[in-house]
């Protein structure tokens, strides 16, 4: 479950790069960044928040966390993205 309202489906592309505890999300390619993709489909809105089905393409290290919240939609009560 996410944050806001989500468009009905997508695809979600970034970089993700891992630094010590932390992964950065670059929306461009980044030399140490890996392509991470996902896709996702509304399941539920609610009143505040969506509950998405989620396809992971890559496997990325705090994939899904991470490219939520660089488009605005972190996961609800995730306090680190």
């Amino acid at each position: 479950e996410v944050e806001g309202k989500m468009a009905e489906e997508g695809t979600l592309t970034h970089y993700l790069e891992k630094k010590e505890y932390r992964t950065f999300v670059h929306s461009m390619p980044h030399p140490l960044a890996k392509e991470a993709i996902l896709n996702y489909k509304t399941v539920e809105r609610r009143e505040a928040t969506t509950l998405i089905e989620v396809e992971l393409i890559t496997g990325r290290y705090h994939q899904i966390r991470g490219q939520m919240a660089k488009v605005g939609h972190p996961i609800v009560g995730d306090k680190k993205y």
